[in-house]
């Protein structure tokens, strides 16, 4: 995976994951609005709402660079609902062994490895059970690691919720999933 992970962990209070479906609206000569029953993509777009806290200055000026550099692009954002830990270390293999049950682990997804203050991101290729498959190999991380499907999105907050950030020290953000 060779794109930015938002690798900040969300305050508990506040942090959500919502679904949204997109409807096709066409608009008629006469200006009443029409909509069509099928829907636009076959899945719904995920919505992350993040409430952050910087624990310092100098995590916050990363924190703000990450979310300029990534209006410009996209992130990788953890769905910190479906984390799970490791059952195995990881040993220089492309094989990554946790519980996938009730969890968002998919083939559309990334995968994101979280150890103390490492992050480290790889592509799912394929998800047999608990075993995960990923591109290449991920070296070094404990059994007891998190690993956290990740979705690739665009911020969604406004020029006030970086000037909130960077006064008071605290914003909620928002990310909007990037769907194919």
């Amino acid at each position: 995976m060779a794109a930015t992970i938002f690798a900040h962990y969300p305050q508990v209070n506040g942090y959500a994951e919502e679904r949204r479906w997109a409807t096709e609206i066409f608009r008629s000569e006469n200006g009443t609005e029409a909509r069509s029953d099928r829907m636009v993509g076959t899945r719904p777009q995920r919505v992350i709402r993040y409430p952050v806290k910087p624990a310092s200055r100098a995590h916050m000026t990363r924190m703000l660079n990450l979310l300029t550099d990534a209006a410009l692009d996209a992130v990788y954002v953890p769905l910190w609902f479906s984390r799970s830990r490791l059952i195995y270390a990881t040993n220089d293999d492309p094989l990554i062994y946790c519980d996938t049950y009730a969890r968002e682990f998919s083939l559309v997804d990334s995968l994101v490895l979280v150890s103390l203050d490492v992050w480290d991101g790889r592509t799912i290729v394929s998800i047999l059970g608990s075993e995960i498959t990923v591109d290449s190999a991920a070296p070094g991380f404990p059994a007891g690691a998190w690993a956290i499907p990740a979705i690739k999105a665009t911020p969604g907050q406004s020029e006030s919720v970086l000037w909130r950030l960077e006064h008071t020290g605290e914003a909620d953000l928002t990310f909007e999933e990037m769907l194919a």
